[in-house]
């Protein structure tokens, strides 16, 4: 069990060490300009230097704007409901719990079919 320990910790030193030895090699040369150095209050990527990483950046600028639009989308849905359903629209609340023609069932059965359309193309 002692020696277990004691190569844990000889191990986590020597990666210490390493992080350390790391850290100093992005140390600056004098006269040389640093591209991507990161700046105080600075928020995105890096300034773009190949082709990839501008596709990159514009689809991550995409995905930025699809997630938007989905959250807005489900607030807005959120809203509705709670507008729609509030105690004083819907005095008298409906009496069922359950509405079987739209089971956990069938809601499987058109997510496998969406997969199975997605597959298929």
């Amino acid at each position: 069990m002692r020696l277990k320990t004691m190569i844990t910790a000889l191990g986590a030193a020597f990666s210490g060490l390493a992080a350390t030895t790391a850290a100093k090699a992005q140390v600056t040369v004098e006269g040389l300009e640093v591209i991507g150095e990161p700046v105080d209050r600075g928020i995105g990527f890096q300034p773009q230097a190949t082709e990839l990483m501008q596709d990159l950046v514009w689809l991550d600028t995409l995905l930025l704007w699809i997630i938007t639009a989905i959250t807005v989308f489900v607030l807005g849905l959120l809203v509705y409901v709670i507008v729609r359903y509030n105690q004083r629209a819907n005095p008298t609340p409906a009496t069922f719990t359950h509405h079987t023609p739209i089971e956990p069932d069938h809601w499987q059965e058109v997510a496998r079919e969406a997969l199975r359309i997605a597959l298929v193309n």
